[in-house]
């Protein structure tokens, strides 16, 4: 709910669907946003600094914890692995992942605003009455799995276009009330790897934004019953919040 700004070289600039798609490569000067992709009008923002930024410390994390599961399998689809020491040939790569990356978060803000016309402007509205708590971050990952889920959206590029590496990250970096919202899609991939069968992934596809979709509805039915907008947050709270955490 406040501006936000970068300067940046524009290394390219096309249309998708009838949004202006600009991509930035690097970056001068910006605030603390760290966003790989922003939506604004009929623009979408793709930062490629800021991805690659978000992959190193995910790379580092990997090498220093060992860890295994979907940061191991997003990155060995990419023909990375923990044991590959930091040089000049892993940084191109960490480029060209982060090129390829910024694609699927181009679609998530594609996503967002497919889902955010069908909702119309009620919900901005709905969002300035939340205190600044975890109902308006409950909120705002119910709208973020709704554009993930969404016909236009992440995963359903994903899933189309099979990209495993991008489904890994996915996993990665789904963390918080998202994952809590979104259940199925870590069941899904767990079969996944063992199976390959991406209509798994479709099923949870589905599964999220029918789920996103009923909490999308019952946040708004709140906010259109609610006399006085200032306790929507409590309402939240007790009839959500208190059922699902």
């Amino acid at each position: 709910m406040k501006p936000s700004f970068f300067l940046a070289d524009m290394i390219s600039k096309t249309k998708v669907d009838g949004f202006d798609i600009r991509t930035a490569g690097h970056e001068y000067a910006r605030d603390l946003s760290d966003h790989p992709a922003m939506l604004q009008g009929q623009a979408i923002f793709a930062r490629l600094e800021p991805t690659r930024l978000l992959l190193w410390a995910r790379y580092e994390e990997m090498r220093c914890r060992g860890l295994k599961g979907a940061l191991l399998f997003a990155f060995s689809r990419y023909g990375i692995i923990p044991e590959e020491e930091p040089s000049k040939e892993l940084d191109l790569k960490m480029s060209q992942i982060a090129r390829s990356e910024t694609d699927t978060y181009i679609h998530h803000e594609l996503g967002e605003a497919f889902e955010g016309k069908k909702i119309g402007d009620e919900w901005k509205t709905f969002l300035s009455c939340l205190s600044h708590n975890r109902t308006e971050l409950f909120a705002r990952s119910v709208k973020d799995i709704l554009s993930d889920t969404s016909e236009n959206g992440m995963l359903q590029y994903i899933i189309k276009n099979k990209r495993e590496g991008s489904l890994g990250f996915y996993i990665v970096f789904l963390g918080g009330l998202r994952k809590i919202v979104f259940p199925e899609i870590p069941k899904a991939f767990r079969l996944f790897i063992e199976t390959g069968d991406w209509g798994l992934i479709e099923d949870a596809r589905k599964a999220g934004y029918k789920t996103a979709g009923d909490y999308i509805e019952k946040l708004l039915t709140l906010y259109r019953g609610g006399s006085d907008n200032t306790n929507i947050s409590e309402s939240i709270e007790k009839e959500i919040l208190g059922r699902l955490l």
